[in-house]
């Protein structure tokens, strides 16, 4: 198996289980939205029958009405969009093995694309310090390179368990490494 359908594989176990996530916190969300809204229409009976004031009525309808507008946008954000990841996967791959030329030739509109479709939130530069930031890579990209190097260690015999054991917590990214004098 070539190092590229293993990385892809590997991406792909990744996706799923990431989605298999997402799915959970979708049907939280739901429940959630789904409660509140029987606590407003309970909100609702109790104005109708005179339980409760006005005052009262709106203080919480409209607590309740801010509360679904959030957990609808919360629900909005982690909608899945896009069903067929694996040619997503695909995809990445081949624009990761070709950045650099396809960087090189591309004009300026394409290389803002390329670098948004990288780098979602931009890169930054800091003048006084010179030097680059990214708050955040597009994760089937920053998820590459290592499972590339697991890919690699297990054709070396070792064996996944291992090569997941010995991953570091975080990647570096483009924050710039700073070493301690303190001793």
């Amino acid at each position: 198996m070539s190092l590229k359908v293993s990385v892809k594989k590997l991406m792909l176990e990744k996706i799923k289980a990431r989605l298999s996530n997402a799915v959970d916190e979708s049907k939280l969300l739901r429940k959630t939205i789904t409660e509140k809204k029987g606590q407003l229409e309970s909100l609702e009976e109790k104005f109708i029958m005179g339980e409760i004031t006005k005052e009262l009525y709106n203080k919480y309808s409209i607590r309740y009405n801010d509360e679904i507008q959030l957990l609808n946008s919360e629900l909005e954000k982690s909608y899945i969009k896009n069903s067929n990841f694996e040619n997503a996967v695909e995809k990445c791959l081949e624009i990761a093995q070709n950045i650099s030329s396809a960087w090189l030739s591309a004009g300026f509109e394409n290389k803002q694309r390329l670098q948004k479709l990288v780098y979602p939130e931009g890169i930054g530069y800091n003048k006084e310090e010179g030097v680059v930031r990214t708050s955040k890579i597009n994760s089937l990209f920053s998820e590459i390179a290592p499972l590339a190097g697991i890919v690699a260690n297990m054709k070396k015999g070792k064996s996944l368990q291992n090569c997941l054991q010995s991953l570091p917590v975080t990647w570096i990214g483009f924050e710039p490494m700073t070493l301690s004098l303190e001793g």
